[in-house]
């Protein structure tokens, strides 16, 4: 019996073209920002720039990630109060505010393993994701 790709029965199994443009929209957009945000560095760390970032203000992570995530979800409150934007159009806020949460899964993952590491001596997080990228090194 063959092993089954996961992402191309994903892909295969979804029947709307409005959705399957949404999340490769998010994906571009992800990674097109990523590249820059990372200098260079997002096929090894996609979260450079959050830990550059947070070792420059001295603070961590995740209070760096709420930070720069407020000014999207701002943004998104304030279209959902008045229906109005200001700077860019509001889907572009939308796919940030995606992209956002998906770098925090990230960044908890990461904590959850450095957290292991440090109690057990000895990393332990989830299984490798086959073809996945690491997030640290």
């Amino acid at each position: 019996m063959s092993e089954i790709d996961p992402l191309k029965h994903w892909a295969e199994s979804i029947d709307d073209p409005h959705f399957i443009r949404v999340v490769f929209d998010c994906w571009k957009i992800y990674r097109g920002k990523g590249m820059d945000y990372t200098q260079g560095q997002w096929e090894q760390d996609r979260l450079a720039n959050f830990r550059e970032a947070a070792k420059d203000a001295k603070i961590t992570m995740l209070q760096c990630w709420s930070a720069l995530t407020s000014k999207h979800l701002h943004a998104v409150r304030k279209y959902v109060a008045d229906g109005r934007v200001e700077s860019e159009p509001i889907e572009g806020r939308i796919y940030d505010v995606i992209n956002y949460m998906i770098l925090l899964l990230l960044i908890v993952d990461e904590n959850r393993d450095s957290a292991l590491t440090d109690k057990l001596g000895d990393p332990i997080g989830h299984p490798p994701i086959p073809g996945g990228v690491v997030v640290r090194r």
